[in-house]
This record gives C-alpha cells, sequence and structure tokens, in this order.
C-alpha cells in the first residue's frame, strides 16, 4: 500500500495544467509520459477504498469479486490497481464496486464468530 500511495500522489501532482511550465493546455505528464490531461467525467474510486473488484471473468458458477483496497489507477480506460484483501496481492480490474466500510467489519466478525 505504501508504493501505491506513492504511486497515486506522484501521478495526481503531474495529472494536472498548472502555470509553471510553458504551455498550459498539457499536463506535466502530458509533455513527459504522453498522457491526455484527466478527465473528471470518469467513474473513479479513490485510494484506500474498501471495494468488491472482479477480477476473472469465467463462465462457471463461482463467485469473481474479490475483496480489496483500491490502489491506483491503471494507464488504461477506467481500469484500476487494488490489493487483494484475500492473498494481499495486486489486481488489475475493470469493474469493481466501491463498499461500504461496515460490511467489511460484518463480514470478518461474522468470519471470526464461525470460525
Amino acid at each position: 500500500m505504501t508504493k501505491g500511495f506513492s504511486y497515486i500522489s506522484v501521478q495526481t501532482i503531474n495529472a494536472c495544467p498548472n502555470e509553471q511550465v510553458f504551455t498550459t493546455d498539457m499536463s506535466n505528464a502530458g509533455i513527459v509520459e504522453g498522457r491526455k490531461n484527466s478527465d473528471f467525467n470518469r467513474k473513479r474510486i479513490t485510494f484506500g477504498t474498501y471495494s468488491l473488484a472482479y477480477a476473472d471473468t469465467t463462465n462457471e458458477m463461482n463467485s469473481r469479486a474479490v475483496p480489496a483496497i483500491t490502489l491506483y489507477e491503471s494507464n488504461e480506460e477506467d481500469r484500476h490497481y487494488f490489493m487483494s484483501l484475500n492473498s494481499s496481492e495486486r489486481l488489475h480490474a475493470r469493474k469493481w464496486v466501491q463498499m461500504h466500510i461496515m460490511e467489511l467489519f460484518e463480514n470478518l466478525l461474522y468470519d471470526f464468530a464461525t470460525g
């Protein structure tokens, strides 16, 4: 999570145009990396948010939703990186649902009570 926070901090600072560069139409990330300016009309999720990420698409009845914590956006449109709460590994998902933190605690308490 520390790496994710550092990455999102630098990405956010460089994402918006500012007055200190030679053009106010492009951001620092646009000049150096060739990225487009941020589109704030897209669906986004903030760092550290508890969510369900739909990682693997299969044609079976198994659950595809993985409980995760949001890390940062990827380069692709509407895709994000998440940290899985099951395995602590990084996931890359396009579909996700933001959950309330209370549901996380309810599920953890239920697991402790039954397990």
